[in-house]
């Protein structure tokens, strides 16, 4: 009536899109490759006893040297200026392996580990350049049951910087996780979510509505309905320091 302007403040959608625009320059999708062999079949003829009506053919592989292939995939987000990445560890475990990152614009950089955390399932990248975008930490301990938090992530490394919304689930967190190889490790301290974490997501920032990470992206649980879990962004950002 006073014709004073009434300013709405800005919904949970905007919120989500502003922190996706400022996260998404900081999520790279990691992509471990190579060399494999290549091998050639062919078949060893067995006389039959019988006058050669049923002559045997027995499969043989040789090997006709390699070829570079990818052998697996996941994501991570880069937390400097001078490009240092965070992943998991259980992403860059092959130790035959060359790795490589690809920021969201498409552009691909050779990366290094530098670093493998013994304890929790964190690994650190290293890729040559400066003035990347990156990610800074939130307080995870202030994180609460039904917060909205969003997920970035080289979906079934396939699909990169796929984006999932959802909310804090459950806190403190206990579980055995285990990877393809049948390799198993006890993980604590987890924020569960419902925000859609899939294979290839490993590594990927779990972030709140202020584009700060409070988690990495480490499991999900098979068989179930969008229940996943990350590692306390407090826990990794000791790692980071």
């Amino acid at each position: 009536p006073d014709g004073s302007l009434i300013i709405s403040p800005p919904s949970s959608e905007n919120a989500v899109v502003e922190a996706v625009r400022m996260a998404n320059p900081a999520v790279v999708a990691v992509v471990a490759s190579r060399d494999v062999p290549i091998y050639t079949q062919f078949y060893d003829v067995i006389p039959s006893p019988f006058g050669g009506l049923f002559d045997v053919r027995v499969p043989r592989y040789e090997e006709q040297g390699t070829q570079r292939l990818e052998v697996g995939g996941g994501s991570g987000f880069i937390v400097s200026p001078d490009g240092y990445i965070v992943t998991n560890r259980h992403v860059v475990s092959d130790d035959r392996a060359e790795y490589s990152v690809f920021t969201n614009d498409g552009v691909q950089y050779p990366a290094q580990v530098v670093a493998r955390d013994e304890v929790l399932d964190v690994a650190i990248l290293k890729i040559e350049g400066n003035d990347f975008d990156h990610l800074v930490f939130g307080d995870s301990d202030s994180v609460e049951v039904g917060q909205t938090v969003i997920s970035i992530g080289n979906a079934l490394a396939e699909f990169r910087n796929t984006v999932s919304v959802g909310v804090v689930s459950g806190l403190s967190r206990s579980i055995v996780a285990s990877d393809r190889r049948g390799r198993s490790e006890t993980l604590e301290q987890l924020i569960q979510t419902d925000a859609a974490i899939n294979q290839g997501n490993s590594g990927g920032p779990l972030l709140n509505l202020a584009g700060e990470v409070i988690g990495v992206n480490v499991a999900l649980a098979s068989g179930a309905q969008s229940i996943g879990f990350a590692l306390s962004g407090n826990m990794v950002k000791e790692v980071v320091d």
